[in-house]
């Protein structure tokens, strides 16, 4: 069904100057949400947000069944921005970020540092003492830490 958000959204996203950073279908307190995490050259905005939820809401009841009642949030990744596709890996080289790995790589699967970039697969974040390549398939999570 993400897959099908996605699908659906790129040519919306497109339109506005959005980027789609994460979509997720998740459930909270007995109500599921489809939340959507959207960014921009030099920042998203509230209106942003605003423009796409109302445009999105339609085509989402038009063209996708989500079974049962749901609500729609859509908002900025924040500041700990989440890396989930490869070229954010490349983008945001130099940035400190905090990576878990899904099995553990030389006994640890937590990881924080400097990224460095992402080549052939792999990516690269310079630790205090060593420099660590995690394959992008072995990624469970990451994101950006700027606080």
């Amino acid at each position: 069904m993400i897959q099908r958000v996605h699908d659906l959204a790129q040519p919306l996203l497109e339109s506005q100057g959005l980027e789609l950073v994460l979509a997720d279908l998740v459930l909270e307190d007995g109500r599921r949400i489809l939340r959507i995490f959207l960014d921009k050259p030099g920042g998203i905005t509230l209106d942003d947000c605003v423009r796409f939820a109302k445009e999105f809401g339609y085509l989402l009841d038009i063209h996708i069944n989500i079974p049962g009642q749901y609500s729609l949030e859509v908002s900025s990744p924040g500041i700990n921005r989440p890396l989930v596709k490869p070229w954010d890996f490349e983008r945001f080289a130099g940035e400190t970020v905090r990576v878990r790995t899904r099995i553990p790589i030389d006994g640890q699967r937590n990881f924080r540092g400097e990224l460095l970039g992402i080549t052939e697969g792999m990516v690269h974040i310079k630790l205090e003492e060593k420099t660590a390549a995690i394959s992008f398939g072995e990624i469970h999570s990451a994101r950006l830490c700027r606080d």
